[in-house]
């Protein structure tokens, strides 16, 4: 079997007196989603070799591929039925005004 294992990212966009500016236009590693903050994993600033999660605000991120992720979010949804983050892009959505794609149900049956 050949499984392809997709990693939500997101865009910094931080304003420019932010202590994260140098990393606006970057793309991250989503590593959660809360009810109004988005976490990151950014290179460590004290040991490059290290990664560390910041905290950023909706307003502070952009998700790349939202409909897709939308979608593989609904559809976790509709299979689990146990806490996502469908209902929490779909707020962030809402937040940023961003527009996106009404989910549909496949089912592989």
């Amino acid at each position: 079997m050949n499984f392809k294992i997709r990693i939500m990212k997101a865009i910094v966009k931080v304003k420019s007196r932010s202590g994260y500016s140098q990393y606006n236009g970057r793309t991250f590693e989503v590593k959660e989603i809360l009810s109004s903050v988005i976490a990151l994993s950014l290179p460590s600033q004290l040991d490059i070799e290290r990664m560390d999660t910041i905290d950023f605000s909706y307003s502070e991120v952009i998700i790349v591929d939202i409909d897709d992720e939308i979608q593989r979010e609904y559809e976790k949804d509709c299979w689990s039925g146990r806490e996502n983050n469908y209902q929490k892009l779909l707020r962030y959505c809402e937040l940023n005004k961003i527009s996106y794609q009404i989910p549909t149900y496949y089912c592989p049956a």
